[in-house]
């Protein structure tokens, strides 16, 4: 009800390439997989490996590939304040190149604090396309209200601990590798995913994923609903446990104020 057509609970599927469709219309953010695709969209660039373009709403754009790259196109339907359809939409229009995005890990406080890395989150996030109302500089494309999308890599045997979105919906579309997605109330549920598997998960349910692949593995965890994440995502006491055990004390208070413990 955000702008996707979700399940009553976690679905996976293989989606063929070249082009993967997995939400209503509106703005399409493209991920090149592999070799370059060229986006043209009043202008053309050349888009490599995990580059993102951001198109606004009623532009008309088309993308070649002479080497046959896989395109995933996920499209978004926004809404205002009160919570109802925009019917034209923002145009929020932009390029982001993975090479130029600085991981949200290399980013103060988390910077200082690597134990905590392994517990909450992905080894590298890539802060892709974001809310304009977050200011300049959160995300590499300013985007509208309600969207989050980032690019995530992460070792063999590593991932977020189990979590819960109170106030979003989660995608996880899988970019290359294999992941583990479990949810539950324990993570008692899994499904082993490769690439361009999907998950969706609806509010309230916990959920995480690990990845499992031998080489590199990429994740492409997109969130719909809200304009931050600290008052959405909530941990299990356990994994709170584990948070602090990581942190050194004079940190405690900081990290509990921009909503990490």
């Amino acid at each position: 009800d955000e702008g996707f057509v979700l399940p009553d609970a976690v679905s996976s599927a293989t989606v063929p390439p070249p082009i993967v469709s997995i939400v209503e219309p509106f703005d399409g953010e493209t991920v090149a997989q592999g070799f370059e695709v060229e986006v043209t969209a009043g202008d053309a660039c050349r888009l490599g490996v995990r580059d993102v373009r951001l198109v606004s709403p009623g532009v008309d754009w088309t993308a070649t590939s002479p080497a046959g790259a896989t395109l995933l196109e996920l499209r978004y339907r926004e809404r205002d304040r009160s919570g109802a359809w925009i019917s034209r939409g923002r145009r929020h229009e932009g390029v982001a190149r993975l090479r130029d995005v600085r991981p949200i890990q290399r980013r103060f406080p988390l910077s200082l604090i690597p134990g905590l890395l392994d517990v909450v989150s992905p080894r590298e996030l890539y802060p892709l396309v974001g809310p304009a109302a977050r200011g300049p500089g959160r995300f590499a494309i300013p985007g509208p209200q309600g969207l989050m999308v980032v690019a995530a890599t992460t070792p063999t045997g590593t991932g977020p601990a189990l979590h819960i979105h109170n106030l979003t919906v989660e995608i996880f579309v899988i970019l290359q590798g294999r992941f583990r997605v479990s949810w539950g109330d324990e993570g008692e549920q899994e499904a082993l995913l490769g690439p361009l598997d999907v998950a969706v998960f609806p509010r309230g349910v916990n959920r995480t994923f690990e990845a499992v692949g031998e080489g590199e593995n990429w994740i492409l965890p997109t969130v719909v609903g809200a304009n931050s994440e600290r008052d959405d995502i909530a941990w299990t006491p356990p994994v709170v446990q584990r948070m602090r055990q990581a942190v050194p004390g004079a940190l405690v208070d900081l990290l509990a104020m921009i909503g990490l413990l």
